[in-house]
């Protein structure tokens, strides 16, 4: 593993090609082109050879360059920010308020696979 190549990478970098075949059949088609779409996004960020802005110093010229970022809400890193910028957007909308947030799952079964196809 490259020091710079975060855990989360690593791991779809070796391992999600040859998982996807095994567990695509779990997903619904309509969704497979986006799946695979947003795993190339992810595993594409910050790569220099897609793209970078190169920042020189103008005391010592040294030069630092950063990869440009995906955007994708699926990265571990661009997913953050996004969710980040959403939260503050909202915080706007939300009466002030004291309130309990909860999360609802479903267990496997019909009521699960409508709102799993039907989202």
């Amino acid at each position: 593993m490259n020091k710079n190549t975060k855990p989360l990478k690593y791991i779809f970098e070796n391992h999600f090609h040859q998982t996807w075949n095994n567990i695509k059949h779990k997903f619904p088609k309509n969704l497979h082109s986006s799946i695979w779409n947003n795993v190339s996004k992810f595993l594409d960020c910050g790569d220099i050879s897609r793209g970078y802005t190169a920042f020189k110093c103008t005391t010592c010229s040294h030069m630092h360059i950063v990869g440009f970022s995906c955007k994708s809400r699926f990265c571990s890193s661009c997913g953050k920010i996004y969710a980040e910028n959403w939260a503050l957007k909202l915080k706007d909308e939300l009466l002030d308020v004291e309130h309990i947030h909860a999360t609802f799952s479903l267990p496997d079964g019909f009521c699960r696979n409508f709102f799993f196809y039907n989202r």
